[in-house]
């Protein structure tokens, strides 16, 4: 991914950040588990993606976050830490990927928790 600028908070985050399980905090079902590597679970709606790679640019404002869910598919999203435990996520389904978060109903906003 391109670097972009170092503005925030977020661009001293690493990958230790994101360790751990992460789930929907308004009860709605969504989940995101970060493994060994390179690889991410994810839940969204009941949907359960097989382990998948992924790219982040903790250098972008908000984060970007792309998982590639097939030999040639990559769905593009966003994140952001609102604290060490709490995330905004964002994922395009619908492949109109904007640069800051936009809440639709095709590509929703999720907050995750991480699960202690």
């Amino acid at each position: 991914m391109v670097a972009g600028c170092f503005d925030s908070a977020d661009a001293q985050r690493n990958m230790s950040d994101l360790a751990g399980h992460w789930e929907n905090s308004d009860g709605n079902t969504g989940t995101v588990e970060f493994v060994e590597g390179s690889k991410v679970l994810v839940s969204i709606n009941g949907l359960q993606v097989p382990a998948s790679s992924y790219t982040i640019d903790f250098s972008r404002t908000p984060i970007w976050f792309d998982v590639t869910v097939a030999p040639n598919k990559v769905v593009k999203g966003l994140m952001e830490f609102e604290d060490d435990d709490t995330i905004k996520w964002q994922v395009f389904l619908s492949g109109n990927f904007s640069y800051d978060f936009t809440n639709s109903e095709a590509d929703p906003v999720f907050v995750l928790k991480r699960k202690k």
